[in-house]
């Protein structure tokens, strides 16, 4: 740093020059902006004496024109070459007199009304000079939006072929792609210039047409003369078919959409699923390859977006061609059957997981399964699978999805046809093995990916679900869904292991599990229950076995449902359903789980004969049951054909529905007892036990007459549905307002199911589960399907006197006995209907118990009574006990006729049990009861 004082002025320097240096430097800086100002202030001068004297020319040359334009319009009039050249270079798009004279030049070119003249040497020129004419009308009509001009360039175009070269190599698409965008020119126009600079395009011009043009949004929809141009060259077609295909692997080189309305890859995609939908036919085998290496990315880029544009998804949705993917499937398929190839992947992740995001699904597998062969061409590549269990698997998801949608929507009839052959039954083989090697962790070697495994696993298990439920409405035998082995005793003993294949069998599939399995998993599980909450259990021993067997169908069982106190009902035979349902209402919650002991009074109010030990209870549950749905309740209806049970629609009222709530309490006492219903109730209305909700084929077994009208409303054609003059009044808010028509038709008929089957027992149903659930967990019924869980209701009504014989106990004979032979010849001799006369005599149930008299508790007991062969058979029905004395021949002979010995055989009922515990005693307070103390 330097100091220096000049004209006492201490001057700091610090860059150590001297003040005569920095003074130097600061003179020539102001020279040079003096001189960049002067030289700014000429080159506009230049300018602006250029563009005056360029705007001299052009009014000059305007005026010219001006003059010809206002003689006669007959005259044709020549135009110097140059003259026009010199004009269009003038030309200013802003100026309107300028794009005036345009206007008036393309009408009269195009009405041929002008010559342009030129020496031999010139006509390159000329061509020239009308290319550039071209592209400058194009380019106008993109601020002015004015046919006139877009059909100058047309018309340029179609005279000379060289000029649509010329309009492609100075971005004549990405003009037009602006003109679109503006959406205010002529659509007829526009699509007449963009199929001619297609003609003809040369492949290095191609990117340029996709990425400016393709990746606007729907523009094969809106101009259908694309697909026409690309179908009609299959060379042309397949290329731009592959370019498209590279750039969405490419998303980064496609145009900026300044709207931010549509994403570039979106329009591109959608553009490309509209183009192969006509093109598919025609493509060779690589280039559907390449569309689907391409598709899954992109599929995976907008389903990682935040939204996508309901307008491509409706593209995409009707540009879906059902044998355009029919094709590709085949195609793919065919070429290659083995799944370590990479298109194969992309093939099954497309159909099983992309397109449900920009697609409705379910119409869009419904058009494949009823349009296509599709289902053939998956099953032909399932069983070229055969050494690559990866493909075979991923395959089946696939085939179960359109299987599974095709029979949600076919008819009864239609079904028998399409599965009554063998092959039905082979594809159901198949899918168990299937779902068993998903469920027993047979594919951790394949590498698989756990969300793969998890559809896998619920698309086979739906499908299979569909088919027996569809087996069960054409009353077909469903023992084919059973697989070996899940009746066996190992089978139901490794239930208790946590996470072994029986344990995951029996919660993710119990379809597969046999019917006998699972009655004596659901017996153990009633017992252990009780076990475990009965007060003073005396067989502990058996107790503690059973639980460490089932522990984990129990587990949280005593925490939210307690066990209560014991009571005693007495209850009028006159006024049973009444007395019964009042009193089971007057229980607090968990109180069914008690010990209930019954008091009937006849219609005198006499208390009958007898204690209960468990029989007088059982008959209260059957002539409750069977009052209430063959009475006069108004509590149950029944189905017009097959005479089954489900909720009165009608029984809203607050009195009616507390008495669902007390039946499903009773209902539930019934099954944890093991009393079997003489009653069948609806599949429906099973499936709604088992909380599930029912679909537009379940109306089939509710009025088979309504199923079918519904199936010819759906079926029929425009003008029958609006002569039938139908609405959705009551179905929605507002339905009167809604007029069915051949496009909602479907939707009306799944409404009326829905209402008839759902919403209407819905009040009646869930009161019902109110109380049923206090005493039957829903996971519990959750192992059986609608025709198990009619079993595990009603049993059997066919008596197999070989299974009573294997399941009997004898107390004072023993099985070679005289008067036990006789007593089983005579049973044998009896007619079935007699022969559930008798179990009622016995047991108070007519019915085998489900599974069989293995399950009945306890065991059926032939005692003998005393040495007076005189006397007739008596019966314990709390212990299930007859009780015969040493008869040497049969006792029929004893009584007059058959009807007398059943009167007599009915009329006798000795009870041989007593009860010392405590009871709280139930009763209604009327004169004809006597209250118990």
């Amino acid at each position: 740093m330097r100091i220096d004082k000049i004209e006492n002025r201490l001057i700091v320097n610090m860059r150590g020059k001297s003040p005569k240096e920095l003074d130097r430097e600061s003179l020539m800086d102001a020279i040079r902006v003096d001189r960049k100002k002067r030289q700014y202030t000429a080159a506009c001068l230049v300018i602006q004496n250029r563009f005056r004297i360029r705007n001299a020319e052009f009014m000059c040359i305007s005026k010219h024109f001006q003059e010809i334009i206002e003689m006669s319009s007959q005259q044709i009039f020549r135009l110097s070459a140059n003259h026009l050249s010199r004009l269009i270079s003038l030309f200013n798009v802003a100026n309107e007199r300028h794009i005036s004279i345009l206007l008036s030049i393309c009408i009269l070119l195009r009405k041929e009304q002008m010559d342009l003249y030129c020496i031999d040497e010139e006509k390159e020129i000329l061509k020239f000079v009308l290319k550039r004419l071209a592209l400058l009308c194009l380019r106008v009509s993109q601020r002015e939006q004015r046919r006139e001009f877009l059909e100058t360039t047309l018309f340029l175009g179609q005279t000379d072929p060289s000029t649509r070269l010329y309009l492609q190599k100075s971005g004549a698409f990405g003009i037009l792609r602006a003109i679109i965008q503006e959406g205010k020119a002529d659509s007829c126009t526009i699509a007449s210039v963009m199929k001619l600079m297609l003609e003809s395009i040369p492949k290095t011009f191609v990117k340029s047409f996709i990425c400016e043009i393709l990746t606007l949004p729907c523009i094969c929809k809106r101009f259908e003369v694309l697909k026409k141009v690309l179908a009609g060259d299959n060379s042309f077609g397949e290329h731009v078919t592959g370019t498209m295909c590279s750039l969405l692997l490419q998303p980064a080189a496609l145009p900026f959409d300044r709207s931010n309305r549509y994403k570039p890859v979106e329009c591109l995609f959608g553009n490309l699923m509209d183009i192969t939908s006509t093109l598919m036919p025609k493509l060779p085998p690589d280039k559907i390859a390449d569309l689907v290496r391409a598709a899954a990315p992109m599929m995976t880029c907008l389903e990682d977006s935040k939204e996508i544009s309901a307008d491509i998804k409706i593209q995409v949705t009707e540009a879906l061609n059902p044998k355009a993917l029919e094709i590709m499937v085949k195609v793919i398929l065919e070429e290659r059957y083995v799944m370590c190839d990479d298109v194969v992947e992309c093939l099954f992740d497309l159909l099983y997981k992309r397109f449900r995001i920009l697609i409705d699904f379910d119409v869009f597998y419904t058009r494949l399964t009823f349009e296509t062969n599709i289902i053939h061409i998956l099953w032909r590549f399932i069983t070229k699978c055969s050494d690559d269990p990866k493909a075979g698997l991923v395959s089946t998801s696939i085939l179960s999805s359109f299987k599974g949608h095709r029979i949600c929507c076919i008819k009864a009839k239609e079904f028998v046809n399409y599965f009554s052959t063998e092959e039905s039954r082979v594809v159901i083989r198949f899918l168990k093995k299937t779902l068993w090697a998903v469920l027993s962790d047979g594919v951790g070697a394949l590498g698989l990916s756990s969300e793969l495994i998890a559809h896998i696993q619920r698309e086979v298990h739906g499908l299979l679900n569909e088919l027996r439920d569809w087996f069960l409405r054409t009353s077909d035998s469903t023992s084919v869904f059973y697989c070996e082995g899940t009746g066996c005793d190992d089978f139901v003993s490794k239930v208790k292991d946590e996470g072994s294949v029986s344990q995951n069998i029996l919660r993710s599939a119990p379809l597969l599990v046999q019917l006998s399995s699972k009655l004596k998993l659901f017996k153990v599980t009633i017992y252990v229950a009780s076990a475990l909450l009965r007060e003073n259990s005396k067989d502990t021993e058996r107790t503690h076995e059973m639980l460490t067997s089932i522990e984990y169908h129990v587990q949280n069982f005593t925490s939210w449902n307690p066990w209560p106190k014991k009571y005693k009902f007495e209850i009028r035979r006159s006024a049973m359903v009444r007395d019964s349902l009042h009193l089971l209402g007057l229980l607090p919650k968990g109180g069914v789980r008690g010990k209930i002991t019954v008091v009937f009074y006849d219609e005198h109010g006499v208390m009958e004969r007898g204690l209960d030990g468990g029989g007088l209870l059982k008959e209260m549950i059957t002539e409750v049951f069977n009052l209430v749905c063959n009475g006069d309740s108004e509590l149950f209806e029944k189905t017009e054909k097959q005479y089954q049970f489900f909720p009165n629609r009608n029984a809203t009222s607050l009195e009616k529905l507390k008495y669902f709530r007390s039946l499903g309490r009773l209902f539930g006492k019934a099954i944890s007892e093991g009393v079997p219903l003489d009653l069948q109730f609806a599949p429906f209305f099973c499936k709604k036990l088992k909380q599930k909700v029912n679909s537009f084929s379940d109306m089939l077994l509710f009025d088979e007459e309504i199923y079918n009208c519904l199936c010819v409303i759906k079926d029929s054609d425009e003008d029958y549905i609006s002569q039938m003059k139908l609405d959705f009044e009551g179905l929605i808010p507002g339905g009167e307002n809604k007029i069915v028509t051949k496009n909602n038709v479907i939707e009306y008929a799944h409404m009326q199911a829905h209402h008839q089957l759902n919403v209407m027992i819905e009040k009646q149903t869930r009161y019902f589960l109110l109380g049923l659930h206090e005493i039957i967990l829903p996971e519990w019924l959750g192992m059986f399907d609608e025709d198990e869980l009619q079993i595990l209701i009603s049993g059997n009504s066919e008596v197999n006197v070989d299974d009573l014989k294997d399941n009997t106990i004898y107390d004072g004979f023993n099985e070679d006995n005289l008067t036990v032979r006789m007593f089983w010849e005579v049973l044998r001799e009896l007619s079935n209907d007699d022969r559930k006369r008798f179990l009622r005599f016995v047991t108070s149930c007519p019915r085998t118990p489900a599974g069989g008299f293995q399950y009945m508790e306890p065991k059926f007991k032939i005692l003998k009574s005393s040495d007076d062969v005189e006397r007739l058979p008596t019966a314990s029905t709390c212990n299930n006990t007859l009780m015969i004395p040493p008869y040497d021949r049969p006792v029929a002979e004893k009584a007059e006729d058959r009807d007398g010995f059943w009167s007599q055989f009915w009329s006798v009922l000795i009870v041989h049990e007593d009860s010392d515990a405590e009871e709280m005693v139930l009763s209604f307070n009327e004169p004809a009861i006597k209250v118990m103390s």
